[in-house]
């Protein structure tokens, strides 16, 4: 493993060293040489010191002898090969508190690991009692980033003190702890990107030593070497849904059952042995005849594809696709008839957002997955109840829109004219509800703010006292503004 200059000084904490470094973070020194070499470090004596030199500049360390200065620096470059196989063994085990745990030790610093969806996955302090870091406190209490915390993260990330590449960024932020005493954060923060998805992230706060370009330059590295294991540990993927097949379904055409059983194992992403037992409902359904043809479309799947379907209930498996104008409703109506058939025992319904267009099934189909999966229980899952920390987690600003609340948005884009009453609606609710540091914050009279607020809750019919649809509209408004800008 090929290191920097800085890499080397941040193991050399222990020793009495002087440092003089570029600021240059890439990896271009192989291992230390009693002589001067192109892509090494030059070790030799100067009287009681040693001198290690590179293109990238000298560190001292103080009262050492040539040799033993020349197997500290051998054994800093054996160290760091362990050290990052050890990491990538952690994370395809899926230990992620032993990977925060080597990370801490190379960084010397808190280290937070979080999934897609800002849920705690593993946490280093290094020895800093956690009232001490309020920035995560909430987080290490909850296993979740709260809405406001994740607001005040997600503004450092899209303003970056320093973006070093499209995954690793240096960035600072102001909060309140819980006592609502003022805090300054700040650290070096990296995605773990996978063909343009993000499935986990590593912040590492600046606390018991600064962070220098040798810290970035591992950021980078654990980005290259990690992203792919991280990806395989975490993905729920849904980009394999064939839309044909959909269509056939819907029109009560015969499916070949080896076409199903490929498209199923393309959902899932799952060995046979792991399958989730899954019912997803999504397609559109009336009233015809006095008979429900979403029901009718159950029963035409569960007989005319008989073998496939039941080889999928006896492994406790069942794929069920429904799409519906009000999922909730319908969801209960097609479990009330599974379970009159016997369907029901090992039966989890994943219930997405209303949506109007076919053509964005694998969005909806992904909220579905995701709220069972947040579940883990049996029956119904619905998405609304999931769907602010799938608006935290997700980086795709499509998959972000089509998660915002469904009023919300509908508002938002088809009436211009209303935005500034859901943008005041945002103000309001982060305020506590509080109309006249709305009005003060907002600079307009509270009269405006009461009128606004009323004439939302007026349409929607939304419930202000619901803490959770309080956040939820907040983070709606949020992206929703961000995609206007965009």
């Amino acid at each position: 493993m090929k290191l920097n200059l800085w890499l080397i000084a941040n193991q050399l904490n222990n020793y009495d060293i002087e440092a003089k470094i570029s600021a240059a973070t890439e990896r271009t020194i192989s291992g230390p040489l009693p002589v001067v070499a192109t892509g090494s470090v030059y070790v030799r004596n100067e009287g009681t010191d040693v001198i290690c030199h590179s293109d990238q500049g000298t560190i001292i360390i103080h009262d050492m002898e040539e040799k033993e200065g020349f197997l500290l620096i051998q054994s800093i470059f054996n160290w760091y090969d362990s050290w990052l196989e050890n990491v990538e063994e952690a994370l395809r085990l899926a230990d992620y508190r032993l990977f925060v745990h080597l990370c801490a030790q190379a960084f010397s610093n808190p280290v937070l690991l979080q999934d897609s969806n800002y849920l705690l996955l593993g946490m280093d302090c290094r020895g800093i009692p956690i009232r001490d870091i309020p920035e995560w406190h909430y987080i290490y209490e909850k296993e979740q980033s709260s809405v406001d915390d994740y607001l005040m993260m997600s503004e450092a990330l899209q303003n970056p003190v320093r973006k070093y590449s499209d995954c690793v960024y240096r960035f600072s932020a102001s909060g309140r702890d819980e006592a609502g005493k003022s805090y300054q954060t700040g650290g070096l923060h990296i995605k773990f990107r996978y063909f343009a998805r993000d499935y986990g992230q590593l912040t590492v706060l600046a606390k018991k030593r600064p962070l220098n370009p040798g810290d970035v330059a591992l950021l980078k590295l654990l980005a290259e070497k990690c992203s792919m294991i991280f990806a395989v540990a975490e993905r729920e993927d849904a980009s394999g849904v064939n839309m044909r097949i959909m269509n056939e379904l819907l029109e009560y055409k015969d499916v070949p059952k080896e076409q199903l059983d490929y498209h199923y194992a393309v959902i899932t992403r799952k060995s046979p042995d792991k399958a989730n037992r899954l019912c997803l409902f999504l397609f559109h359904f009336d009233v015809v005849d006095g008979k429900n043809t979403g029901i009718e479309l159950v029963k035409n799947t569960l007989t005319k594809q008989y073998p496939t379907i039941y080889n999928w209930i006896y492994h406790e498996d069942l794929l069920v696709i429904v799409y519906v104008p009000e999922p909730d409703v319908f969801a209960r109506q097609i479990y009330s008839y599974l379970s009159i058939q016997g369907y029901s025992k090992e039966l989890h319904i994943g219930v997405s957002l209303p949506f109007d267009d076919l053509r964005e099934l694998p969005y909806y189909y992904e909220q579905a997955v995701f709220a069972i999966r947040q579940t883990g229980a049996l029956g119904l899952s619905f998405f609304y109840s999931f769907a602010c920390k799938y608006l935290l987690g997700n980086t795709d600003m499509r998959h972000k829109l089509l998660a915002c609340e469904p009023a919300c948005r509908r508002m938002w884009m088809e009436e211009p004219d209303k935005r500034e009453f859901l943008c005041t609606l945002s103000v309001y609710l982060g305020l506590e509800r509080a109309t006249g540091l709305a009005a003060r914050q907002m600079s307009i009279h509270r009269n405006t703010i009461t009128y606004r607020i009323k004439y939302v809750k007026d349409r929607t019919g939304w419930d202000y006292e619901d803490a959770v649809l309080r956040d939820y509209l907040r983070l709606s408004i949020y992206y929703l503004s961000a995609w206007s800008e965009e």
